[in-house]
């Protein structure tokens, strides 16, 4: 299926559901309109019927189960295994860009041998929300041989990003930051707050020259989150791609 996120041009939610219980998650938010029972509980389950979505044959990215946690703890092996199955490059077909991203950076470790990586076409990403959680679980995530590591900022809700954490930031390839959406909101001093954090992400990855891409930030008159950067301050007007990404999303625009 296609999707609103900016940097991708499809989403593969085969593996849908998590069980962390984030508060502020919005695939779990999206999910109860779902018609599907299990779907609106969001408990860890498959709908194999979207893997077809991998067989595109115009160049695509593609995002792997966003709307759900595809190393989750409490999903059956045979689901990894049916997804990353699906996802292995196949021979004499042009390979969609694969972005995978999780919270379980260990659990992803576990089939680091099963499935030969790296493969050129796929990025691993992790979320973290905060500088505790970064530090660390993205030595875990670095130590998988992919080809391409990428870290999601989303929503970052730690404004205290001390110098450790940005260290750790500097070791992707690719930084993805944003604010909490929906009905969420932030206090002026906390609006305040996020932005310098934020700059202070942009700052460490243009300094190492990352590409870093900010997705929304909290707005100015009531802390709600805004998604055009027109409206933005200049400096975090930065939405970075990957080399070769922005040609293909074009085509999509």
């Amino acid at each position: 299926m296609t999707t609103a996120i900016p940097y991708l041009t499809h989403v593969c939610n085969a593996a849908v559901g998590c069980s962390n219980g984030c508060t502020y998650c919005w695939a779990r938010r999206f999910a109860k309109r779902s018609p599907f029972p299990q779907c609106k509980t969001f408990v860890p389950h498959m709908h194999p019927e979207r893997l077809k979505v991998l067989r595109r044959k115009k160049p695509s990215i593609i995002g792997i189960s966003f709307g759900g946690e595809l190393f989750d703890p409490k999903r059956p092996r045979a689901e990894i295994d049916t997804v990353m199955n699906a996802c292995q490059p196949r021979r004499g077909i042009r390979q969609p860009t694969l972005v995978f991203l999780t919270r379980q950076p260990s659990i992803a470790q576990r089939w680091e041998r099963s499935f030969n990586w790296p493969f050129a076409n796929w990025w691993l990403g992790l979320t973290a929300t905060t500088g505790q959680e970064l530090t660390e679980k993205a030595p875990k995530l670095l130590a998988i041989p992919a080809a391409h590591h990428w870290l999601s900022l989303e929503p970052l809700t730690d404004v205290r990003l001390y110098s450790d954490a940005l260290k750790v930031v500097a070791e992707f390839q690719w930084v993805v930051v944003g604010s909490m959406s929906g009905s969420a909101r932030m206090g002026h001093s906390a609006t305040i707050d996020w932005r310098r954090c934020c700059r202070r992400v942009v700052e460490t990855c243009i300094g190492a020259k990352i590409s870093i891409f900010v997705k929304q930030i909290p707005a100015d008159v009531d802390g709600r989150c805004s998604r055009n950067p027109l409206d933005w301050p200049t400096d975090l007007r930065v939405q970075q791609v990957p080399p070769g990404w922005a040609e293909i999303l074009k085509e999509y625009a």
